[in-house]
């Protein structure tokens, strides 16, 4: 199940190729994504749609992850496995 996978996006009129992979955890699984050598970590919240949980809290001097940059991977992650 932690099979590497690129997930096609579209984010500000660009299309991006991110990589990706599905990770156990407990009784489901999360998916985390690669943005700018970042890992941001995506579940599934109370409605059952994909929500950005974590990213790299040991690179404080890292920029945050643009918003609509995570809207977009959820809503895309939403598609595809929903």
């Amino acid at each position: 199940m932690n099979e590497p996978f690129l997930l096609p996006l579209t984010h500000h009129g660009e299309e991006w190729n991110l990589n990706a992979e599905f990770q156990p955890r407990g009784y489901g699984y999360v998916i985390q994504v690669t943005v700018h050598d970042q890992k941001i970590l995506f579940e599934r919240d109370e409605e059952n749609n994909f929500r950005a949980i974590q990213t790299n809290s040991n690179q404080s001097d890292a920029p945050k992850p643009d918003p609509v940059l995570l809207s977009d991977i959820a809503a895309t992650l939403q598609e595809l496995f929903s």
